[in-house]
């Protein structure tokens, strides 16, 4: 259970308490763009040393401002990383935020910027973000059939190379994206 929580003053970045532990999600929003990475979209660090009732006072820039049960305060710095890459996306500068993510050599910034990438409808970054999280299913896969598809956009999407497949899936229906637990590649 989260006891408290705080939004970064500068970009889409949340950290919270919870139980003994301090986590912060780089992209929160990565719940709505693929939950199967958002494990790999946060941080966590262990938060005994703030003893009982801890409190976040305040989240700005890279510093996380907590007041311990005992009124005095504990400033934790956490990756500036995250914020740059916020930047880039934001920006819509993907050669830098890829650049980035290359210098870093953080997984989690990898993830952060694959669902930055689909949500954006970015492909080409988001190929190389879960290739380097070790994703390679996201480029192979097939994902079911929706619903609401016609028979015969069905039948052409299926006709499609995977990763033409893949991308024209991402971007008429950037929310149903979840892999497909087929491993033949085939459209149900």
């Amino acid at each position: 259970m989260v006891h408290t929580v705080a939004w970064c003053d500068t970009c889409n970045i949340l950290c919270g308490l919870q139980d003994t532990r301090f986590t912060v999600w780089y992209y929160p929003n990565t719940v709505y763009v693929d939950r199967d990475i958002l494990p790999k979209t946060l941080s966590e660090r262990d938060a005994s040393e703030f003893s009982k009732n801890p409190h976040i006072m305040s989240f700005v820039g890279n510093q996380v401002t907590i007041r311990r049960a005992d009124g005095s305060l504990v400033h934790i710095s956490i990756s500036p990383y995250p914020a740059i890459l916020h930047e880039y996306v934001g920006s819509s500068k993907w050669e830098d935020a890829v650049r980035l993510c290359r210098f870093v050599k953080e997984q989690t910034m990898w993830a952060c910027l694959a669902a930055m990438a689909i949500a954006n409808r970015d492909m080409i970054t988001a190929e190389i973000a879960y290739a380097a999280i070790g994703e390679f299913s996201f480029v192979n896969r097939k994902p079911k059939r929706e619903e609401h598809l016609s028979e015969e956009a069905v039948k052409v999407i299926a006709s499609l190379p995977d990763l033409t497949f893949m991308h024209a899936k991402v971007l008429m229906f950037p929310a149903t994206l979840t892999p497909s637990t087929s491993s033949q590649g085939q459209v149900d």
